[in-house]
């Protein structure tokens, strides 16, 4: 059996934790345009995703 090397990641890439990572993007893009509200919710959004630990 072949043994899957982690590159000291817990989480497995998934569709989820590529969303997560897009939504984290799309909040440091909106805080570096001074657009706090934008980066709130993206971040809230990626916050939700990591709790749903599936």
């Amino acid at each position: 059996m072949a043994k899957l090397v982690s590159s000291g990641n817990t989480m497995p890439d998934s569709p989820g934790k590529f969303a997560m990572m897009k939504e984290m993007g799309a909040a440091n893009a909106a805080m570096s345009k001074g657009d706090m509200r934008s980066a709130c919710k993206s971040y809230m959004r990626a916050q939700q995703m990591s709790g749903q630990k599936s």
